[in-house]
């Protein structure tokens, strides 16, 4: 590791981690919705990650126990966890 890399490491990462804890930054679970968010429902039990709901097209529902790994729904969607 350079001198540089050495000096300097330790305080960017306390800053990171000052930076991330008072912004309580937290982008891997925190999910976005496009146009209305009064037209998506997720149920409490339902896990989506970082998501990105498009709700411009119309409501969108994601049922109890859902784990999602995609990116990004749109239109008129009612998302269930298979029975």
């Amino acid at each position: 590791m350079r001198l540089l890399d050495r000096l300097l490491k330790p305080t960017v990462d306390r800053l990171i981690a000052a930076y991330i804890k008072e912004e309580r930054v937290d982008a891997l679970y925190r999910y976005r919705v496009h146009s209305d968010p009064a037209r998506l429902s997720i149920h409490p039990t339902a896990v989506v990650n970082n998501a990105i709901f498009n709700t411009g097209g119309g409501r969108i529902t994601v049922g109890e126990y859902v784990f999602s790994r995609l990116s990004r729904l749109s239109w008129n969607l009612r998302w269930r966890s298979p029975a």
